[in-house]
């Protein structure tokens, strides 16, 4: 029993040790070298198949703002609504959406420029290519607070066109998820009459 217990005392020991010591880790890395890790996140959470939004949204501030593409959509208003706009344009029509990050990668202090490639899959199998430029700027606790993407975006309307079948309507890129409508409720004093209403008709009837 004893020797159980000191076991355990050790796991958790070990566990302890692991977690302080990627705080430390973390906090003694430069600025630079934190912004490197988190551009690997991007890749890693803007990235998916299937695509999850859910990971996407979790890199932005609370107050986070992504324009895709640049001067075109600027999409804000908190992480439920850019879920629901990721949802309804991104998940609707591609099945897949791998990012990634190319060297020369330009720091400036929580801001960052990068030349990025992403590769989307359509839900009909057909593969496309998109290549950017990319902004990111980040908070203080290094979430994204503003993402620029610049990048030709009738180049990429024209690729997706031509994975399509003849007559297909193009995706509204400024649409949202719509919330599942419930069922209205009858008033409980509208329900009450009516079952009241029936005894009535009921007790007629055995008359």
């Amino acid at each position: 029993m004893k020797l159980l217990y000191a076991l355990l005392i050790l796991v958790i020991v070990f566990f302890a040790g692991g977690i302080e010591a990627n705080k430390t880790d973390k906090s003694n890395k430069t600025t630079e070298e934190r912004i490197r890790d988190e551009i690997k996140v991007w890749e890693q959470n803007w990235s998916g198949f299937p695509i999850n939004c859910r990971r996407m949204v979790d890199t932005l501030s609370s107050d986070g703002v992504v324009e895709y593409p640049v001067g075109k959509n600027i999409i804000g208003g908190g992480h439920k609504r850019i879920f629901n706009r990721c949802e309804a344009f991104i998940t609707e029509n591609f099945s897949q959406m791998i990012n990634y990050a190319h060297e020369p990668v330009y720091i400036v202090g929580r801001e960052v420029a990068f030349k990025r490639t992403t590769v989307f899959v359509t839900k009909n199998n057909c593969r496309l290519y998109n290549t950017g430029i990319v902004t990111i700027k980040y908070d203080k606790d290094f979430k994204i607070k503003q993402l620029k993407d610049y990048f030709d975006a009738d180049d990429l309307v024209s690729k997706f066109q031509a994975c399509q079948f003849p007559g297909s309507e193009l995706p509204d890129i400024n649409a949202e998820e719509k919330p599942t409508e419930k069922p209205v409720e009858e008033p409980a004093e509208t329900v009450a009459q009516d079952k009241k209403q029936d005894k009535k008709e009921k007790t007629k009837d055995e008359l």
